[in-house]
């Protein structure tokens, strides 16, 4: 008998019972519907929950936030930045319901579409490379687009897997992440934190300059050229497409 009086086969039964993917995605319905906060369990969800959205929680009060991604387990990310217009993107219908007051539904890489250049104060893309954003022409429109509707001074946050299992190309092969420069995050001392070797994660900081003038000058080509010279060269490259899992 256990401590509660419950035969040990019962007690097994009961948590496997618990463990079931039925039962669980019913306790995370509901959880979700009462606004109770459901947490997903690993070492770079706790990093971002714990050090990254926090440190820009108080210090971004009233400002504009774009978090990109949207599941059952992001739904009480607007808990932490209740001052801000906290905004959400997700190309699934579905996952509206765990986004912001203001969600998108709706591409990454049409962003601009639905916000004005320098808007933004904060973008944190966080787990889509691979999960959405699946190819080097998505991947290059995206991160333009986050570009020009971040303002200048602005923060982009960027979360990945590493590795070429499961990523093909690397931060440095995306031409569009070039305008940016390296935004050291102060809780870490650096502008790049790995979760390795509890879990091949790496979250990148950036931030776009004040000044457009150096990075434009990076540039041989037009954004466009850049673009197709990019997908061309890295079509062999290219991952099949995977759902947005939570594996973040």
């Amino acid at each position: 008998m256990s401590r509660i009086g419950v035969p040990p086969t019962l007690a097994r039964l009961m948590k496997k019972i618990r463990q079931s993917p039925k039962i669980r995605s019913f306790e995370i319905d509901v959880k979700t519907r009462l606004g109770i906060p459901v947490r997903y369990n690993s070492p770079a969800r706790t990093i971002l929950e714990s050090t990254i959205l926090p440190y820009f929680s108080p210090s971004h009060e009233g400002s504009k936030v774009l978090f990109v991604g949207c599941d059952w387990y992001t739904k009480h990310y607007r808990t932490y930045f209740k001052q801000a217009e906290y905004c959400t993107i997700d190309p699934d219908r579905t996952k509206k319901r765990y986004g912001a007051k203001h969600h998108i539904v709706g591409t990454l890489e049409r962003l601009n579409d639905y916000f004005p250049k320098d808007y933004f104060d904060v973008i944190f893309c966080n787990g889509v490379l691979g999960y959405g954003l699946n190819t080097p022409i998505q991947i290059q429109q995206a991160f333009s687009s986050c570009y020009t509707c971040l303002r200048p001074g602005g923060t982009f946050m960027l979360g990945r897997e590493e590795g070429p299992k499961f990523l093909a190309f690397s931060n440095k092969e995306i031409p569009s992440l070039r305008p940016f420069t390296p935004f050291i995050f102060p809780p870490f001392g650096t502008s790049s934190y790995s979760t390795k070797p509890t879990y091949n994660y790496t979250f990148y900081f950036f931030e776009k300059p004040d000044s457009e003038i150096s990075t434009c000058n990076q540039y041989e080509e037009s954004p466009t050229t850049t673009t197709v010279r990019a997908a061309t060269k890295y079509s062999s490259k290219l991952w099949s497409h995977r759902p947005l899992l939570p594996q973040r």
